[in-house]
């Protein structure tokens, strides 16, 4: 691979279905089988998993070994069917698709057919509401279309009740021939448009309560939420959507140290970085990319980043890469930090990039994230990175004195901080020992620097070099940075 790819394509289904399973998915899939594999009555289930919570990647490798082992599955995707004026037209589309060419052909079409009488009736009222007055239509046409009369009313109960029927026989076939109930799965309910999001609920709920019949849905419950609230203003959401599911699910969190490892093989960093040393003749660019692969992952997972976040730092860091000479460094660790800083405190980050913050104020927020007490590599993750980000602070102060080396001295001395703002809340603590090992590392990497020997930034560098690697701006002369 010459060079990584910025965006994937979705990974394609192979024959080993869970071969990529990087989020450990298929043992959730097993358990939602077992849950339903003998039921004949009908059951309406929720997956909740947030944007980027892999719930798509789940709910299309289910739906593919679901049918591997001989149940009949539909996947829906309901986002791309946003446009149908009503959701019991796409339901009953993907119906027919998928039996048109069996032998349940037969049922697929009674199907369409009892349905046509209720999307005529939809289209009609769409035809006087949204459009009168845009087409040739006489007044008294319109008026008779619109007009709700007790007649109108049993002709159309009647027709739902006939395609409920006709529905039943179809799912008494599939159960009869697979020994399962049948399985609708449908994924980007809550990305629709919120009107669209509450038909499809009311349509499974009103017409689809049948036998044989299970729908799951993969939802965002808070962007659901949201949709209902538009709908029907400020309600009991968990009680309306009680009325809808027989059983609610969330999707356990991702290892987003796992997942990054993961999305970086598959972006082909390693080959890359690899022919970067190549070429350079050493073997820095590989120790960079191991480095930045480490500490980023663990950011990842500290500051709780969803897998779609990761998947967009991970096209900065492409970005990044690709504009790095061959001969120059990477500085995994500060890379990191601005990162995703960028992503998850922007006002933060532009402080920063403007000069306009100090070290502590990153690491303060960066270190809310951990708890030492209960991750033993915390520490030494927290060390490094208070060193990295102090030498990047050195040159500010280094015309009035070395500041953090003065205040870390003064706490490894059993004293009290005179300028405790230059030094994090987690620094700033009173451990002599914590105090003298940080003081020592920050002595040995200034030292390293000064030798030419360091792999890490002072603040020129990251301004002039790091930052516009980042951002589409121009970046300061080389004699700046090297």
């Amino acid at each position: 691979m010459s060079n990584p790819i910025l965006k994937l394509e979705e990974p394609s289904i192979k024959e080993d279905l869970w071969q990529d399973d990087a989020l450990v998915r298929k043992p959730i899939a097993e358990a939602l089988t077992n849950l339903f594999k003998d039921e004949t009555q009908s059951l309406t289930i929720s997956l909740n998993g947030g944007w980027g919570s892999g719930k798509t990647f789940l709910l299309k490798r289910w739906h593919a070994q679901l049918n591997k082992d001989g149940y009949k599955a539909i996947y829906f995707n309901a986002w791309e069917d946003d446009f149908c004026g009503d959701p019991l037209m796409a339901i009953i589309g993907q119906l027919w698709e998928s039996l048109k060419d069996s032998d349940s052909v037969e049922y697929g079409n009674a199907i369409k057919e009892a349905a046509k009488p209720l999307f005529t009736k939809t289209l009609l009222n769409i035809v006087s509401t949204a459009t009168a007055g845009a087409i040739d239509i006489s007044k008294e046409e319109l008026k008779s279309v619109a007009l709700k009369t007790v007649d109108e009313y049993f002709e159309q109960r009647a027709n739902k009740d006939e395609l409920k029927k006709r529905l039943a026989a179809m799912a008494a076939k599939v159960a009869k021939d697979t020994g399962h109930p049948m399985v609708f799965i449908i994924d980007e309910l809550d990305r629709c448009r919120p009107t669209f999001s509450i038909e499809l609920l009311e349509r499974v709920k009103h017409i689809f309560d049948i036998p044989n019949m299970v729908f799951v849905f993969g939802i965002d419950r808070n962007q659901l939420a949201s949709s209902i609230k538009a709908v029907y203003g400020e309600i009991d959401v968990d009680g309306y959507l009680r009325r809808f599911f027989d059983m609610d699910f969330t999707l356990p969190s991702a290892d987003a140290r796992t997942f990054c490892r993961h999305l970086m093989k598959r972006h082909g960093m390693a080959e890359y970085f690899e022919k970067r040393s190549a070429e350079a003749g050493n073997a820095i660019h590989k120790t960079d990319y191991i480095e930045f692969n480490d500490f980023f992952s663990k950011l990842c997972q500290q500051l709780g980043l969803t897998l779609r976040e990761i998947e967009l730092c991970i096209r900065s860091f492409i970005f990044v890469a690709k504009n790095i000479p061959v001969n120059n460094l990477m500085f995994p660790i500060p890379l990191s930090v601005l990162l995703l800083l960028r992503l998850k405190n922007y006002p933060l980050y532009v402080k920063f990039t403007k000069g306009e913050c100090r070290a502590s104020e990153i690491l303060d927020y960066i270190e809310s994230f951990f708890d030492e007490t209960q991750d033993d590599g915390a520490a030494n993750f927290l060390d490094d990175l208070e060193v990295q980000l102090y030498v990047a602070d050195y040159e500010e102060y280094a015309e009035g004195g070395d500041i953090i080396k003065t205040q870390l001295t003064r706490i490894a001395e059993g004293n009290l901080l005179t300028l405790p703002q230059y030094l994090s809340k987690r620094a700033g603590t009173p451990n002599q020992k914590k105090a003298k090992n940080l003081l020592d590392w920050y002595e040995e990497s200034l030292k390293r620097i000064r030798f030419g020997h360091g792999r890490m930034l002072a603040k020129k560098q990251i301004h002039g070099y790091l930052i516009p690697k980042i951002e589409l701006t121009l970046m300061m002369p080389p004699d700046v940075w090297k």
